[in-house]
């Protein structure tokens, strides 16, 4: 079973529409302070929306996080969309933090439900999902810096990738905190051993201590004469991002380049 929950293509859409409708209605801004859950009616309705339709929940000292990964499948047509929505509220002895976050919709392309679910929760933002629920059960206060990452397209992707290389080893050390910092604008860059990223330059290097292959993360157009259906193997030391786009009819992928040691 995905970790993605499948609905409908109207429950789809439902829940994209009311969670983009309410974020364009605040002028895009996300994050909201409040001295009472009570004293916005609209955000304390998205709040009861996050209660009903998401699939992973937890509380995490004086915090709750609602997250909602879902996707939808057409079989006849062969696609189908994925999003996932995050909503954090965080309380204080001055009132509530309220974060709302989105990522998706994102164009499906398979022959089977069978192959959806397995590119998500394999090779898409699958990886990232299974990271946060692992978190809440095991590492809470890092729960609430990956949910909070959920709007954050490129640390995303790096976390997928880093999950590939390492599993759940990196919840252990300063990877996902460095991320967030980075992300959150707290820090203007972060650096261990498994990872390097430095915004301003658009520098992104992932290393696998393992191999000591070290790879830089490309946000591009991918190679056209590539194949429009078939993800890149390991042994062409070429990734593909784990977004589920697999045309390469000009849409905009993520690969992953190998660089000489």
């Amino acid at each position: 079973m995905s970790i993605f929950k499948k609905v409908s293509k109207k429950k789809f859409a439902e829940i994209e529409e009311v969670i983009r409708r309410f974020i364009e209605s605040r002028g895009w801004i996300k994050t909201f302070r409040l001295k009472s859950l009570d004293e916005d009616k609209e955000i304390k309705d998205i709040i009861e929306f996050f209660e009903k339709n998401s699939t992973i929940k937890g509380s995490v000292g004086d915090a709750t996080i609602y997250v909602i990964p879902v996707y939808h499948y057409d079989p006849s047509s062969g696609y189908g969309d994925a999003l996932i929505a995050s909503l954090i509220i965080e309380k204080d002895q001055l009132g509530y933090t309220v974060k709302i976050g989105l990522e998706g919709s994102w164009f499906l392309e398979a022959s089977s439900r069978e192959e959806v679910e397995k590119h998500i929760d394999e090779e898409w933002i699958g990886r990232f999902v299974k990271l946060l629920k692992k978190a809440l059960e095991t590492r809470p206060p890092l729960a609430i810096k990956l949910a909070k990452l959920v709007d954050c397209l490129r640390e995303t992707d790096l976390i997928n990738f880093l999950y590939r290389l390492y599993g759940y080893e990196i919840l252990s050390d300063n990877t996902i905190p460095g991320l967030h910092s980075v992300c959150s604008g707290e820090n203007n860059f972060f650096a261990n051993n498994k990872i390097i990223i430095i915004p301003d330059i658009d520098l992104r290097v992932i290393r696998d201590t393992r191999s000591n292959k070290i790879f830089k993360y490309d946000y591009r157009f991918p190679p056209r004469k590539r194949s429009s259906t078939t993800l890149c193997s390991e042994d062409t030391e070429i990734f593909l991002s784990q977004r589920l786009r697999l045309r390469a009819d000009g849409a905009i992928n993520t690969w992953y380049h190998p660089l000489a040691p």
